[in-house]
């Protein structure tokens, strides 16, 4: 009988391992193999390849649509202009803090349809940008000669060695 429990406790074990096994083999599958599409940033080729190809491992953060707001020039002389009066000129340094803290209080004075409006960019933009980097990361190798040159300048660059005569 003790030997039957034995068998029993193994085969129990060698069934809990093989679900195990199972349950990896559908994980791997369901990403995509081994090389998957996420990027591991802590792997060594995954590396390499990002510098060869000039891609960032991470994703692209979404805009604030208030920065969006401040890029078109007449709103940041409108926030240059709030700056001054209220902090002065000053020694030509700014504080950030209070520099952001107008961007971010002029852009709530603004009228409700506007501040969506800039929302919905900020939302179209980063859909853009999630695009382009999804593009960069499954593209295909390049072929023409140009780009190889330029791969190969960024990997003799990337390495120890010195190559003085």
């Amino acid at each position: 009988m003790a030997l039957f429990l034995q068998h029993f406790s193994d085969l129990l074990s060698f069934q809990q391992i093989v679900r195990w096994l199972q349950y990896q083999y559908n994980v791997q599958r369901s990403k995509g193999g081994v090389y998957s599409k996420i990027a591991d940033p802590n792997d060594p080729l995954t590396i390499l390849i990002a510098r060869l190809t000039g891609t960032k491992l991470t994703k692209p953060r979404k805009l604030v649509p208030h920065n969006l707001w401040f890029r078109e020039p007449e709103n940041k002389a409108k926030v240059d202009e709030e700056y001054t009066k209220q902090y002065g000129k000053g020694n030509g340094r700014l504080k950030i803090n209070q520099y952001y803290g107008i961007i971010s209080s002029l852009f709530k004075q603004l009228p409700l349809a506007e501040r969506n409006r800039y929302a919905a960019m900020a939302v179209s933009e980063h859909k853009q940008l999630l695009q382009d980097h999804e593009d960069s990361l499954n593209s295909p190798p390049a072929t023409d000669p140009e780009s190889r040159q330029k791969y190969v300048v960024i990997i003799l660059s990337t390495l120890p060695i010195s190559f003085s005569l």
